[in-house]
């Protein structure tokens, strides 16, 4: 959410030329990045600038984006548009200061995005929790129904081109991000509410607030039936009472109501297995269905069984393999509504298996807010490992530390390991899981990169442990080195290492090989 202060250092009435260079400043984001490949398709320029190297910008980068590490003023030099990421500071960043010094056309992301959607019948997904799943499971049974929409995720997604479905129309399908408002710079057809609770609350002051932001986002909805609403939801119905022309879907309650028992949904003499775990996705295919009965003014019941073949997003409860016995998922919860239903679902799908669960908090302000509510949903693990909180924008506040839900945990007589640093996480998960076990990691921080370090120590675990021990050399004690290296090698293999004695004078020689290593 930008101040209003903010908002005038935008460009008013700014418009997307037909061709020419755009430049994204954070280009590395979800939103970013998503923005970015649709120009390159349409044949734009594309520059762009982050903080740090990752596969996203690599892969811009191969797509013929010029991506440079770090902010410069002269990273902007040649841009007729210059997109800035909503988290940027605009006073502190040289190359938003050199683009406001220079006149250059200045736009949010939300603002290029309205630009990219003028034409389509947009969906637009809004609410707490589920959306990026929503959003791709709305575009895949459109598409499954015969429709080409262009859809923009919040997260890449099987079958997708990373985060984007390219379609010519006439509908698209986004994510509409309560936190920041920038959906207020987009003109939907239909608005999809996923749920709705307190959350973002260091932005939008009271759950009051973020109800009367959402409501009027809504509003601006052109289609007859604007509102697509979970009505299970107690805050989605809350928002869904001041507006007459509303559909609710539901698995209890709402106008169209799917049952699901035994992993199945039910709606009419319709069955169909939803393609992914749990409820709270049988919840977020359901609505996905009913949204586009809605855009096609057809049968959810005849969109139905699309569900047993949408594919899910990356880091949205997303299996990755079985390493070692240990089964491990992927999963960006980081709301204590979102940690409970992913681990429910887990449960669910493995009920013969220990349940082990990896988190990092995200943001100071979250762990505060919803500090009493977090180690009764990690509590339905059979084990906890938790790290340092991911700060992302935010500075620390005093006496909020990881270490609070530690000790609720504790208290709870919950089995419990705070690990402060997250780069010792896998090697201290490695050590105390056992075959048969199943690793759930959640967060929405870099805890994305534990799962593939897990799966190296898992590796590691079952191979022997390679040491060299150096001894000789040209010394006058070369025989008493020789000797006691000996001694440490036989005593290290008794102990399981697999063992390389390597003699400085010999390598100098060229007698011994280090690639032996």
């Amino acid at each position: 959410m930008r101040t209003r202060e903010e908002q005038t250092w935008f460009t008013a009435d700014a418009r997307l030329p037909e061709s020419g260079m755009v430049h994204f400043v954070g280009i590395g984001g979800a939103g970013m990045s998503a923005l970015a490949r649709v120009l390159l398709a349409r044949g734009y320029r594309v520059t762009g600038s982050d903080i740090a190297r990752s596969a996203t910008t690599d892969d811009l980068a191969d797509r013929g984006a010029r991506i440079t590490m770090g902010h410069d003023a002269r990273a902007v030099e040649g841009a007729d548009v210059v997109v800035v990421s909503d988290a940027i500071p605009l006073d502190e960043n040289p190359e938003a200061l050199e683009a406001e010094r220079r006149g250059l056309t200045r736009v949010r992301r939300s603002r290029l995005l309205g630009m990219v959607l003028e034409g389509y019948k947009v969906i637009a997904v809004t609410g707490t929790h589920g959306k990026s799943t929503v959003t791709a499971a709305i575009a895949q049974v459109l598409a499954r129904a015969g429709e080409c929409p262009l859809a923009l995720v919040g997260a890449d997604v099987e079958g997708f081109d990373g985060n984007v479905l390219y379609g010519e129309g006439p509908w698209a399908v986004v994510e509409a991000c309560e936190a920041y408002e920038g959906y207020f710079d987009l003109d939907p057809h239909i608005v999809v509410l996923t749920n709705l609770e307190a959350d973002h609350l260091d932005r939008h002051g009271s759950f009051d607030a973020l109800r009367d932001s959402v409501s009027a986002f809504i509003r601006k909805a052109s289609g007859a039936q604007g509102l697509v609403f979970c009505a299970d939801d107690s805050g989605a119905r809350e928002v869904a009472s001041g507006f007459n022309e509303a559909i609710g879907y539901g698995l209890v309650r709402g106008d169209r109501v799917a049952q699901f028992e035994g992993g199945a949904l039910k709606h009419g003499s319709t069955v169909a297995k939803p393609s992914l775990i749990g409820e709270h996705n049988a919840m977020n295919l359901w609505g996905a269905v009913v949204a586009a009965s809605v855009a096609l003014s057809g049968d959810a019941e005849q969109l139905l069984p699309h569900v047993q073949h949408v594919e899910g997003c990356v880091r949205r409860l997303q299996s990755l393999s079985e390493h070692e016995g240990v089964l491990l998922y992927d999963d960006y919860a980081h709301h204590p509504t979102e940690i409970a239903a992913s681990l429910r679902a887990v449960r669910e799908a493995h009920p013969d298996r220990r349940l082990v669960c990896v988190f990092q908090p995200h943001l100071y302000s979250r762990t505060r807010d919803f500090l009493n509510e977090f180690a009764p949903a990690l509590a339905l693990a059979d084990s906890v490992f938790l790290t340092d909180i991911y700060p992302a924008r935010e500075k620390p506040l005093p006496g909020i530390s990881s270490l609070l839900i530690v000790q609720q945990l504790e208290q709870a007589g919950k089995d419990v390991c705070y690990v402060p640093s997250r780069f010792r996480l896998p090697r201290e998960v490695a050590r105390a899981v056992r075959g048969g076990d199943v690793v759930v990691a959640m967060g929405a921080g870099n805890i994305d990169a534990f799962p593939s370090a897990l799966i190296d120590e898992l590796a590691c675990s079952t191979r022997p442990l390679r040491v060299a021990v150096f001894q000789g050399g040209a010394s006058a004690e070369r025989e008493v080195s020789l000797l006691s290296g000996g001694m440490v090698a036989d005593a290290l293999r008794s102990l399981g290492y697999d063992v390389t004695p390597l003699d400085p004078e010999q390598l100098l020689l060229g007698e011994g090989d280090i690639r032996a290593l």
